[in-house]
C-alpha cells in the first residue's frame, strides 16, 4: 500500500505562493475607450488629430472628426487648442499647405 495523502487544513501554510485573482476593476489611471456609436464610421478614424485646416479672418482653424449617436461631424478648433511644437510639425504644416493650394487654385482670375 502507498503513502496516504493527508487532508488539506484550511490555515496550513502552503509551499506554493497563493494565486492572486485578476483585478475585477480597471485602475483609475487606465484610459477609457469611447465606444463608436455610428457603425458607418470607420474604426480607424482618429478623432484627436485634425484632418483639415482652414483660415478664417486671418486665423487658422483645424477640423477634427466628432462621432456622436447622431452620426459624425467636423468640429473646428483654433490654434490655441494645440501645442506650439505640434503646430510647427510637418503634419500641421501639410494641412495648412493643402488649404493654401486649394484656396489659390479656386481663386477667381485677376480683373483686367
Amino acid at each position: 500500500m502507498g503513502p496516504v495523502e493527508r487532508p488539506a487544513v484550511c490555515n496550513a501554510p502552503s509551499s506554493e505562493p497563493p494565486e492572486t485573482p485578476p483585478p475585477s476593476v480597471e485602475p483609475v489611471d487606465a484610459p477609457i475607450e469611447a465606444p463608436v456609436l455610428d457603425s458607418a464610421e470607420p474604426a480607424s478614424v482618429d478623432t484627436s488629430l485634425p484632418f483639415v485646416a482652414k483660415m478664417v479672418k486671418g486665423r487658422w482653424l483645424y477640423g477634427c472628426h466628432r462621432v456622436s449617436s447622431q452620426g459624425s461631424s467636423t468640429r473646428w478648433f483654433g490654434e490655441k487648442t494645440f501645442m506650439p511644437n505640434d503646430l510647427a510639425s510637418t503634419y500641421f504644416s501639410a494641412l495648412r499647405a493643402a488649404f493654401s493650394s486649394n484656396a489659390s487654385s479656386n481663386a477667381p482670375p485677376p480683373a483686367p
